[in-house]
């Protein structure tokens, strides 16, 4: 447990909330950042709980705080514009998170371009620290009838030696403990998906196949959902019907029906809202009449915000039961939208990271990421990890009945600031 500090310049809060990995946890291998539940050990009581969460939510309602949230929402949009894949399905929240933990230790233009390419170019990175600060304390307590984990670990070759400030920051604002791990050996790969197993809950097993020897530095991140609908679907509501893939193929599959009171159109855009138990996190879906890739070509995160406003009502609604996993390779999409020089061996700066035994800097080599999503009469699990490897540089309308029947996009996000924490395009549900 981290002890109790105050906010540079303000009482933040009475305590950090632990919910990320802690170094050889309930006697698993200790060179393993295994990743704990959502408190630690030292139990907080419901009204300290509420009192982080408010202090939380606040911070991140205004000012960096808001454009935290705001600029990981348009990441992802922009993420997900890039991969033209049937049915993905990646975690912005996730792939920003270990992206802000990787800019503690970048420079000079490599700095510049991961924060375009997050949208945190207006955040120096002291703001991104405290806002990934104030999410995880929002995060980790914003609803105790949902089950919500989030975990970051690092690990370093052990004749790495990782830069004191990057190694400080991380733990301060993100709750990473530092481990060792010899990449060469042949149960490294192995250490790095039991934590993906244990702290994903067993939906991502595996997320890395090989780990390269020339890997000198390993940051990982992962999410863990899973919370019961405030209004369950009856099973014996659910019936077999068609959904359009296109105007020329259809495939049938299970619908699930009720009366919901969160249903809105603009401008023949469907869009729901389906609450989870406690009412902290919802999933919303969002149906346009134009194509889906057209559709999301024209989509921003101030796009997005007037349709998650629009009015409600109360209508019949029938979504799809489906299941999705999705596993990306993100260095191409990443360096499409403007972070090519963070993985170019001869142009990334990431010095702040640390050196090797020879005094070689590093760049970021891979970025790997791995979702996971089921939905149903009773709910939603979704799981995510992004690991990010580095290596070696060289030198220098009115509703009545919408059937979500057509592709459409979908997010699970946290009510109260609206960040989204899953985001995918749903158009198969049986694949």
């Amino acid at each position: 447990m981290a002890p109790i500090r105050p906010k540079l310049g303000a009482m933040k809060r009475l305590a950090p909330l632990a919910i990320l990995a802690l170094v050889g946890c309930g006697g698993q291998n200790s060179n393993l950042n295994q990743p704990t539940g959502l408190y630690t050990n030292q139990a907080r009581d419901d009204r300290e709980r509420q009192d982080l969460v408010a202090l939380a939510s606040k911070e991140l309602g205004k000012g960096t705080g808001l454009k935290a949230t705001t600029a990981m929402n348009g990441f992802g949009f922009r993420l997900l514009r890039e991969s033209k894949n049937a049915n993905a399905l990646i975690s912005p929240f996730s792939i920003s998170t270990a992206l802000a933990m990787t800019l503690n230790g970048a420079s000079g233009d490599t700095t510049k371009v991961i924060q375009s390419t997050l949208g945190f170019d207006k955040l120096t990175l002291r703001q991104v620290n405290e806002a990934s600060e104030s999410f995880r304390d929002l995060l980790g307590g914003a609803d105790p009838k949902v089950e919500l984990k989030v975990a970051n670990a690092i690990w370093h070759q052990p004749s790495f030696t990782v830069d004191p400030t990057f190694a400080k920051a991380t733990e301060e604002f993100y709750g990473a403990k530092l481990a060792p791990l010899d990449f060469t050996q042949e149960d490294a790969t192995g250490t790095v998906n039991d934590w993906s197993r244990i702290a994903t809950e067993g939906k991502i097993p595996v997320i890395v196949e090989k780990i390269s020897p020339d890997v000198r530095l390993l940051l990982a991140n992962s999410v863990y959902f899973k919370g019961d609908w405030t209004a369950p679907f009856k099973a014996d509501d659910t019936k077999d019907s068609l959904f359009r893939i296109t105007d020329k193929e259809t495939v049938e599959v299970p619908f699930m029906t009720r009366e919901e009171a969160g249903i809105a159109s603009q401008d023949d855009t469907h869009i729901f809202h389906k609450p989870y138990e406690g009412g902290a996190y919802e999933m919303v879906g969002v149906m346009p009449k134009a194509p889906l890739n057209d559709f999301l070509k024209e989509l921003d995160a101030t796009q997005w915000q007037k349709l998650m406003t629009a009015k409600t009502q109360v209508a019949k609604i029938s979504l799809p039961k489906w299941k999705a996993q999705f596993n990306l390779d993100l260095k191409d999409s990443l360096s499409n939208l403007g972070m090519s020089r963070a993985f170019d061996l001869g142009k990334a700066d990431l010095t702040g990271l640390g050196k090797d035994a020879s005094g070689n800097r590093v760049a970021l080599s891979k970025i790997t990421h791995a979702t996971f999503l089921q939905v149903d009469e009773k709910g939603s699990e979704a799981a995510a990890v992004t690991v990010i490897e580095a290596v070696p540089a060289e030198a220098p309308v009115e509703v009545k009945h919408v059937k979500f029947d057509r592709p459409f996009i979908y997010a699970i996000r946290e009510t109260s600031t609206g960040l989204v924490l899953f985001l995918g395009r749903m158009d198969n549900p049986k694949p």
